[in-house]
């Protein structure tokens, strides 16, 4: 039977064999990869999928838009108030001067945009009239037909 040190030996022997062998493969494997990425024309959104939005939303830090001037602490505008900011009022104090993000943001939800996007605000009226029409018409189309079966 071998020894405690003679296994240990061989174990770091088999490790390094191990570790070349892994990097000799790697190279293959990696040519293998790029050569099917580029016959087929595939990219990282094919090969990984999407990112969800956690990982989207962890992935932007935000720009800030407060800054305590005593501290110098600095606040994008989102999630919780910092206690520095919490009491006040009027925030315009805390603005930092010449930021894009100082300007007021109007959130919409992504349906709402879509909607206004698709059907722009001059024609927004005549479609409202038009929806109104064909209801009304299939409003009295329905109490006409209920008459008649009565």
């Amino acid at each position: 039977m071998a020894t405690y040190h003679e296994l240990k030996t061989q174990l770091a022997d088999l490790s390094r064999q191990a570790e070349e062998a892994k990097a000799l493969e790697i190279q293959a494997v990696v040519d293998d990869i790029r050569a099917k990425v580029a016959e087929y024309g595939l990219t990282e959104k094919d090969i990984f999928g999407r990112r969800s939005h956690a990982q989207v939303v962890r992935a932007s830090s935000g720009i800030p838009k407060y800054r305590d001037p005593e501290t110098g602490a600095e606040w994008t505008g989102h999630g919780r108030a910092p206690a520095w900011i919490k009491a006040v009022k009027n925030r315009d104090n805390f603005l930092i001067a010449g930021s894009a993000s100082a300007a007021p943001v109007r959130h919409t939800s992504r349906k709402a945009a879509g909607k206004v996007a698709a059907s722009g605000k001059a024609t927004s009226g005549k479609v409202a009239q038009k929806k109104a029409a064909r209801r009304a018409k299939r409003g009295a189309a329905g109490k006409a037909t209920a008459q008649a079966t009565d």
